[in-house]
């Protein structure tokens, strides 16, 4: 025989406090102020009674799902996604709201699974996160006023309502660094190594000229790509050539394949090298030596990429201009002077 279900009302009663008392503690109502011990009188009662909200009917009620989409074309066990993710998480929490990963991005954005969530009420708004979107799926989001953010690393995109990041200053910082331990010959090693317009070797250039280091110093080892050749392509580029006394990595990845070739060719890092990778993971710090590392503020993307979102929900005046600059800094551990 089944147990009759705990309601709202049970809870009032047995707490002696009104229906909208509960109601306004167990949505964690942050317009309403409730004194300390009732609020805990009625949590105390809803676990009791073993009472949980019925958020269909909750969200029915206020035309909402109470969820946000989550869009990636990035790998989701990346250490850059999930630590995003969790800045995500967090102020989605803090709002009594939850996250939906929603799948597929097809040719046409009309056909998108995420589109159709909104459309059926299942999400309330969308943050893509390391993922492109076309100027046409643009003009689609905001032509049928879909709330939308993007999560991104770069500070040149234009497109709005985007969270984008700035490394200038930390890599700044990173190559003052080595020039303060006396360090000039300084090489980049990654796929955008020379390469005009790259945003990373572009920031690492305008660093060594901020810094008064000659451009005749810098050497730049380009790899493919394809970051499955890293490990062949850094023997390849590294053959019989003088290593620089510092290398700045393009990506993590790069920085733990090139950690490996100087441990195969006995180099000693920092006394012979110093390695500072763009980019990290929770093993920079736990590989040997530790990495110094030009850092995202990832979890502070995701936070504030929900901010971002909840005020464009919020408020129908927004401009289409929105959007928010946040720093990287540097981080640094053994592998540098």
């Amino acid at each position: 025989m089944k147990n009759k279900r705990v309601s709202s009302k049970d809870v009032a009663r047995e707490s002696g406090v009104s229906q909208a008392t509960v109601s306004y503690v167990l949505n964690n109502n942050p317009n309403v102020k409730i004194r300390p011990e009732t609020r805990q009188n009625v949590l105390d009662t809803a676990k009791r009674l073993n009472y949980h909200v019925n958020y269909i009917a909750r969200n029915m009620r206020l035309r909402k799902s109470t969820s946000i989409g989550i869009v990636t074309n990035t790998e989701m066990a990346s250490h850059i996604f999930i630590r995003t993710l969790e800045g995500i998480k967090d102020s989605l929490i803090d709002r009594n709201y939850s996250l939906t990963i929603c799948f597929g991005t097809p040719e046409d954005i009309s056909d998108a699974e995420y589109i159709k969530y909104y459309y059926s009420n299942l999400i309330d708004g969308i943050i893509f996160v390391f993922c492109h979107l076309s100027q046409k799926d643009i003009e689609y989001l905001e032509e049928n006023s879909i709330p939308y953010v993007m999560i991104n690393a770069s500070p040149t995109q234009e497109e709005n309502f985007h969270i984008k990041t700035d490394f200038s200053v930390a890599m700044n910082e990173a190559i003052a660094g080595l020039k303060s331990s006396g360090i000039e010959d300084i090489g980049f090693l990654g796929h955008s190594a020379g390469l005009d317009g790259s945003v990373r070797y572009e920031a690492f250039l305008e660093a060594v000229v901020k810094n008064q280091i000659s451009l005749d110093n810098i050497r730049a080892f380009k790899t493919r790509y394809n970051e499955k050749y890293l490990d062949d392509d850094i023997e390849d580029v590294l053959q019989g050539v003088k290593h620089p006394q510092a290398m700045i990595c393009e990506t993590i990845n790069a920085g733990f394949y090139f950690l490996r070739y100087v441990h195969r060719h006995n180099i000693q890092i920092p006394q012979d090298m110093s390695i500072i990778t763009i980019g990290t993971t929770m093993f920079s710090e736990r590989c040997y030596p530790a990495l110094s590392a030009v850092e995202a503020p990832l979890y502070n993307m995701g936070r504030r990429g929900v901010d971002l979102l909840f005020q464009i929900m919020e408020d129908d005046s927004k401009t289409l201009s929105d959007s928010i600059v946040l720093e990287w800094k540097f981080v640094k551990r053994e592998s540098s002077i």
